[in-house]
């Protein structure tokens, strides 16, 4: 789960209350926003569910009244009579004081995860943390508040609260582990971190004949083996990635990475199992071709009958004709039996009609079907490990082994990956006991974003420096720079994929891939050279979308964390910080708006610069970028497409109005000088050309 800082609570201005509902299968989420009084029908509404384990999200309740608890009593009685597992995630404040008082309030079900209120006597703020009860079991169970750094000042935090009531429900509870099921429909449907042991991937490999089935699951970041797990694969390979939760964007460039080594060796690799959130972030559209292709994706179908709102498995095989013009299949409500309907967001549309349509055999199908299939038992396990098929289980980065008639191979964690192990023995970390369950990854000098329901959390975090202040910097860059690949991933507009994003993202897989390598031999001259180009090029396009991006860019981060490490050969102390940034939708609208908004003047089209271009271009990440030359004045003096417009009259350019505007103004403005128009312009090789007296 993450941990918000902002207010969680958003209810609809009227307070009235919403429920909202996400289904899976067996599984069902229920959304809770407002005020819960006597207009909740708690029968009518348990009446509805058919789920065997139900997950309650209740951080948005802004109030439980007596009436409502009488309601929410019943609700909790009917749903418990047709429910096996029930669970409460992101119990409001409120929430959490009905609990506490009210017997059976949670009926059979257990508490996941709570929000609890923290106060910084250094700032004077008041803040609201979620806490996981898995992880911060050890201080909950003896009615003691977790330990909170202050994410303004980073000083300790006290709790805002008496202890020993707040705590005292779910102090009593058992500790339990969530269900694997359960926290896979959280990562891969609706957008949450959960416990740790649920993030850490894990691979299948399964053999028949020509075809190789690898299932992945768990989180997908910079530790992804690519070329080890590609490594022998031949014949038709089916990746199953339906498990897959959160991507970042080092993950993402290992996925890639990993199919570019797949295609010279083997005869197709087909992707099922893939979730919208998983295909924006992995696949660009000219890397699906006849050798790469999608079998089946997940895509979110609303009922208008019983407002439900369920994940349908697309086959694009059968509904291709449909999925090319950006179009998904209408299907029916597994709830009501009516008719369901998806509206795929933008980015999604434009990566549709992108997709090869897949041909399959009987025998490829029935392969597949057969993999697909779960192990309910481990005498299940044993007979199906006997049978033709052969099965590995990979734990990752750890260990991989191949069996069977395969030969057997071990690969070891990289060098780089036993030193982290070996300093996290040693950790001082003085800030907190336990890391904020916001840390999806702690791979260093790597960043990611979670697209959550109400937010775009972006996480960067920092190598190991000697000061907690240069690595807080390092940390806000890399989350800034994941931040704006999350932006560029969101832009639909064509002039920017075809024009923009070939300047930046090349370099920038290119320097992420040179960072990889520099992980495992750190001391090397061509390391320190890679991580001195990362460092850059984050800093660049950090400050290009602090300047570029306008108040839709955070102005502080929403949280932040340290570590404090022992140096491995025992000299001093050094420090590894974690900083998140949140965006509400709206201000990501905003930013996608405002580098995808073109100018026209003077013959040619601009967009504003993107801070990306600083991975290839530094100096270009901030100005005008040029997409459409139609002819005129400009393109009589060398402007081209792809050139940026660095300066106009001795002023910086800051974006693609600013430019239009001092532009025009200098034109018309040119002849009183008898001189030509002045302006520094930065050519598509890189160079700056200065244009006028």
């Amino acid at each position: 789960m993450s941990v918000a800082r902002a207010t969680v609570i958003e209810p609809p201005p009227s307070h009235e209350l919403k429920v909202e509902k996400f289904s899976d299968g067996s599984l069902t989420c229920i959304r809770f926003s407002g005020v819960i009084d006597e207009r909740f029908e708690g029968k009518k509404t348990a009446s509805g569910i058919k789920a065997k384990k139900l997950v309650l999200d209740l951080g948005r309740v802004v109030r439980v009244s007596s009436f409502g608890v009488r309601e929410w009593l019943d609700f909790i009685a009917a749903i418990g009579r047709n429910v096996d597992d029930l669970y409460l995630i992101n119990c409001a404040p409120k929430v959490m004081n009905q609990l506490n008082i009210v017997s059976g309030f949670t009926g059979n079900g257990r508490v996941v995860s709570f929000y609890a209120p923290y106060h910084c006597e250094y700032c004077d703020t008041e803040n609201i943390v979620l806490l996981n009860v898995d992880r911060d079991f050890d201080a909950i169970s003896k009615l003691k508040a977790p330990d909170r750094a202050c994410a303004a000042c980073g000083n300790p935090e006290t709790f805002d609260d008496d202890p020993a009531s707040y705590f005292a429900f779910a102090a009593n509870q058992p500790r339990f582990e969530i269900d694997p099921v359960v926290s896979n429909f959280l990562i891969t449907k609706l957008g949450y971190s959960v416990a740790d042991l649920s993030r850490r991937m894990q691979a299948e490999k399964i053999f028949e004949g020509r075809f190789i089935m690898l299932k992945l699951a768990g989180n997908l970041d910079g530790s992804f083996p690519a070329e080890k797990l590609a490594e022998g694969v031949e014949g038709t390979v089916v990746v199953e990635v339906s498990g897959v939760g959160g991507v970042d964007p080092a993950g993402a460039a290992q996925f890639r990475k990993f199919l570019s080594f797949l295609r010279p060796h083997v005869e197709r690799v087909l992707l099922v199992g893939c979730e919208s959130s998983f295909l924006q972030q992995t696949i660009q559209p000219e890397e699906l071709s006849d050798r790469v292709q999608i079998l089946s994706l997940g895509l979110p179908f609303a009922c208008d009958k019983c407002q439900n709102t369920t994940t349908h498995l697309i086959d694009v095989e059968a509904h291709h004709e449909v999925l090319k013009i950006a179009m998904a299949p209408q299907q029916k409500c597994p709830e009501c039996g009516g008719s369901a309907s998806c509206q795929p967001h933008d980015a999604m549309r434009a990566l549709l009609p992108s997709f090869p349509k897949p041909t399959t055999t009987p025998d490829l199908r029935a392969f597949i079907k057969k993999g697909q299939k779960k192990k309910k038992e481990k005498k299940a396990d044993a007979a199906e490990a006997a049978s033709t098929n052969r099965a590995v289980m990979i734990l990752l980065p750890i260990i991989l082994v191949a069996v069977a008639g395969l030969g057997a191979f071990v690969w070891q964690q990289q060098k780089k990956s036993e030193q982290i192990v070996e300093r996290a023995v040693t950790t001082l970390n003085r800030a907190a006991k336990t890391r904020p369950a916001w840390i999806a990854s702690d791979t260093p000098f790597s960043g990611y974003c979670t697209d959550l329901a109400n937010r775009m959390s972006c996480v960067g975090i920092s190598s190991y420096l000697p000061s907690k202040e240069a690595a807080k910097a390092e940390a806000s860059n890399v989350a800034l720079e994941a931040l704006a690949n999350a932006i560029a991933l969101r832009i639909e507009d064509e002039a920017f994929r075809t024009h923009v994003a070939p300047t930046f993202r090349d370099a920038r897989q290119l320097a992420l891939g040179d960072l990889e390598d520099a992980r495992i031999a750190t001391s090397t001259p061509e390391a320190q050279a890679a991580f001195r180009a990362a460092r850059s090029a984050h800093r660049n396009v950090a400050a290009a979308l602090r300047r570029t991006g306008g108040t839709a860019v955070p102005a502080q981060s929403s949280d932040w964390y340290w570590e404090e490490y022992e140096r491995l050969n025992g000299d001093g102390t050094e420090f590894r910080v974690f900083v998140r940034y949140d965006v509400t939708p709206a201000s990501m609208d905003a930013l996608v708006s405002t580098y995808s908004t073109p100018k026209s003047v003077l013959g040619v089209t601009v967009l504003t610069s993107f801070p990306s271009v600083g991975w290839g271009r530094p100096d270009g990440s901030v100005g005008a970028f040029t997409v459409d030359v139609k002819g005129g004045p400009l393109k009589s003096l060398g402007v081209a497409v792809g050139s940026v417009f660095l300066d106009v009259a001795d002023q910086p350019v800051r974006d693609a109005s600013d430019f239009a505007t001092r532009i025009q103004d200098e034109f018309d403005t040119k002849a009183s000088r008898d001189g030509a128009l002045r302006f520094v312009l930065m050519n598509a090789d890189g160079e700056k050309q200065k244009i006028g007296d």
